[in-house]
């Protein structure tokens, strides 16, 4: 067989498509603006326990053709494919692929090479529909997703996609395949891991608890959730993660404690508030880990409401951004260093 003259033949999906990244669940689920579903209870619709919702959905690009070949599909946000490129092997004697975790309302360019990178296919477009948050596959692991996407200081910003992605442990009770890593490693690009797992999760686990390669950064500063933000030790701990996800040396980040739940959801709940995200965002993103595997997180829950408890000690505000904002400042951050914060990590709408 000639490879060059296998001519491949895009099949599926169409030219110039928006495609959707959100499933049926996460729409239930999705963000609202307006006063229409502002009061609906979202955490008492209909789900498994033993389905994980936190996963976007999956998308099918198929090919045809006249030889069977190892195809592998390249999708780039540049025409050329001159910016990232991510690659997608498709199996053994198949002419599919499934791609994820994709950036909301973006356009892409996909196409299909051999093995060999001879025979290159037609080239397609589709955009990324407009959907907020950024769910993110990770095989083996829940809770994934990108901080980034939501509007802030009153819409005249926008938290940038690509720096911090948050979610659950790699390798001890979840297990991210090495499929998942070398995504994580080689597509995400991240420089770091942010471990919030104290010493004792650590132990048994092999490499420390490093699930990359050494080219990733592991580390590892072991903060508590909610009220405990409050303790005197835990003010110099969240001071340390501030410190190390202001440094543009670790960024892209992936943090994360045991579930991607707890720690992980308070510190980012702080972060989220202090880039001035709007305050009904901000819970219902700490919220949206409802969808994954582990119980359900309500602002109206025990463990919530003793962090905003907690948070009152450190301000007389009542807004999120100026409470954040003092909370940090009593940890030792500075004006600077909240400056620097929101110039990373905010972008011009």
């Amino acid at each position: 067989m000639n490879k060059k003259n296998n001519k491949i033949t895009l099949l599926e999906v169409v030219d110039k498509c928006i495609i959707t990244q959100h499933t049926e669940a996460q729409k239930e689920f999705s963000l609202s603006s307006g006063a229409e579903n502002k009061n609906r209870d979202y955490l008492h619709l209909s789900r498994s326990e033993s389905k994980d919702l936190s996963l976007p959905k999956l998308i099918k690009l198929c090919w045809e053709t006249e030889f069977d070949l190892s195809g592998i599909v390249q999708i780039s946000s540049s025409q050329d494919f001159s910016g990232n490129v991510w690659e997608f092997a498709a199996a053994q004697g198949e002419n599919f692929v499934f791609i994820h975790s994709l950036r909301p309302d973006t356009d892409y360019y996909w196409r299909v090479v051999d093995s060999d990178k001879q025979q290159v296919s037609e080239v397609r477009t589709f955009r990324t529909a407009d959907e907020i948050p950024r769910y993110i596959y990770v095989e083996g692991v829940s809770n994934v997703r990108d901080i980034g996407g939501y509007s802030a200081c009153n819409g005249s910003k926008k938290v940038k996609y690509d720096l911090l992605y948050r979610g659950g442990e790699l390798n001890s009770h979840m297990t991210a395949t090495l499929k998942a890593l070398n995504f994580l490693e080689n597509n995400l690009k991240l420089r770091s891991i942010m471990d919030l797992r104290t010493a004792d999760e650590l132990k048994n686990l092999p490499n420390n608890g490093h699930a990359l390669s050494n080219k990733v950064k592991h580390i590892n500063i072991p903060i508590l959730a909610y009220k405990q933000i409050e303790n005197p030790e835990q003010q110099k701990l969240y001071a340390e993660v501030f410190r190390m996800i202001i440094n543009p040396e670790n960024l892209p980040t992936y943090l994360h404690c045991w579930g991607g739940a707890d720690r992980t959801g308070t510190f980012v709940f702080l972060l989220l508030a202090l880039l001035g995200v709007d305050e009904e965002t901000i819970l219902h993103d700490y919220e949206l880990t409802s969808l994954s595997i582990w119980d359900i997180r309500s602002r109206n829950g025990e463990w919530f409401t003793e962090l905003k408890t907690a948070l009152r000690k450190f301000s007389d505000a009542d807004d999120f951004q100026t409470q954040s904002r003092d909370y940090f400042m009593s940890c030792g951050i500075s004006d600077m260093e909240i400056n620097k914060l929101q110039e990373l990590f905010l972008t011009d709408i």
